[in-house]
């Protein structure tokens, strides 16, 4: 077995309070344990510093952020309006990854 590094960063989302408490809010009647579920990754391009990986978040949040809002809800109109990167921080609990390694037999 060996490691091999990828010119990769990994963008690793949960699902916080902000979301947990707009999904409840829609559908009262559900509950969900929003702690229990897995968090989703994204692979992007290599940046040189986790600053740089943030940026680049910041400058692409909005399809991820109606992505997750279209798995939930394919009820546009009950998705919140003016929706900004500070509200998708506060959404999602945000996790950068700089170094990925690829483990090969």
């Amino acid at each position: 077995m060996y490691y091999s590094y990828l010119n990769k960063n990994v963008i690793v989302l949960h699902y916080g309070h902000g979301f947990k408490n707009w999904y409840e809010a829609i559908n009262p009647s559900l509950e969900i344990e929003f702690s229990n579920l897995e968090g989703f990754a994204y692979i992007v391009d290599e940046r040189e510093t986790i600053p740089e990986l943030k940026q680049w978040l910041e400058s692409n949040y909005e399809s991820i952020f109606s992505a997750k809002l279209l798995d939930w809800c394919p009820e546009v109109i009950l998705w919140p309006q003016n929706r900004s990167f500070q509200m998708f921080a506060e959404w999602f609990d945000i996790s950068y990854i700089s170094t990925v390694m690829e483990v090969c037999s």
